[in-house]
């Protein structure tokens, strides 16, 4: 079977590896929302149902899974410097921090109290920042970006629904940058919003259709998954260097260059890794 290949040749491209991650026999995937990669290149997958994580090295042979009982429905994830595990639970209007074996560290919001405007109602992604901050995009109930302290103190919020600058519908997926930026997913407004710690928006990026998710490796080179669907590289100016096709909820990179991507729809091949051919340098 010939290889498939995506991105462009000349500046970053990878083959596709599907199906990765094989299950033990007794599980299934259901639906698949989110992943992300520790410092020791582990493959975490959240998932739809219980245990809501489960563990791959970086072949895709299966680990661990943890989490049982905890999510109602999962739906964004990322991993801070210090190998703490965030999710978001949509339905469950919480954030749940877990350490790397599964141990549940920390929980912002209450289960089943969803608000207006203020922490949560269905929030969708998390991203925490080098000095420990979290900020949380809330998401579908909420048009907010929420700033807490490391240790879990909500410091600021910002944002409002509509499509002006500093607006959201639907802020569906965060990421920072090296420069200290963070970028939101604006979803429903098809754009990509930036903003410095405090909130003060720097730029918005457009010629996204519905961005899903956003993943900015080590060289500030920022992946965007969108609902076409297609994936999009771009440096740290919001230059096009390479775009496929390929769809993506969450994704996820490892310390290789290889790309991670899941989608929420059950099928043969939920999640899939994308395994770099050619970086362009």
């Amino acid at each position: 079977m010939k290889e498939r290949v995506l991105g462009n040749i000349d500046t970053i491209s990878f083959s596709v590896i599907k199906p990765f991650g094989i299950l033990p026999d007794e599980m299934t995937y259901g639906g698949v929302s989110a992943c992300c990669v520790d410092s020791k290149d582990r493959v975490y997958v959240l998932r739809r149902s219980d245990p809501p994580i489960i563990v791959f090295d970086r072949e895709g042979k299966f680990l661990d899974s943890f989490g049982h009982g905890k999510v109602i429905e999962g739906h964004g994830m990322s991993i801070s410097s210090n190998d703490e595990i965030w999710i978001t639970d949509k339905d469950g209007h919480v954030a749940l921090r877990f350490s790397t074996s599964g141990e549940l560290t920390m929980q912002l919001g209450n289960y089943g109290r969803p608000k207006l405007q203020d922490p949560f109602s269905h929030p969708s992604d998390v991203a925490v920042h080098r000095n420990g901050d979290i900020y949380i995009s809330d998401g579908y109930g909420n048009s907010r970006i929420h700033h807490f302290s490391s240790d879990g103190k909500l410091i600021k919020s910002w944002g409002n629904p509509g499509s002006g600058p500093g607006e959201f519908t639907v802020p569906h997926a965060l990421a920072f940058d090296s420069k200290d930026r963070l970028f939101v997913c604006d979803r429903e407004n098809y754009r990509i919003q930036i903003f410095n710690l405090d909130g003060n928006l720097l730029d918005i990026w457009s010629d996204h259709y519905k961005p899903m998710d956003i993943y900015i490796d080590k060289k500030d080179r920022i992946f965007i998954t969108d609902q076409v669907p297609r994936i999009s590289v771009l440096d740290t100016h919001g230059k096009l260097i390479a775009r496929g096709l390929h769809r993506g909820h969450g994704i996820w990179g490892d310390s290789e260059g290889n790309i991670y991507s899941c989608w929420p729809q059950p099928s043969s091949s939920p999640v899939v890794k994308l395994k770099l051919k050619n970086s362009g340098s």
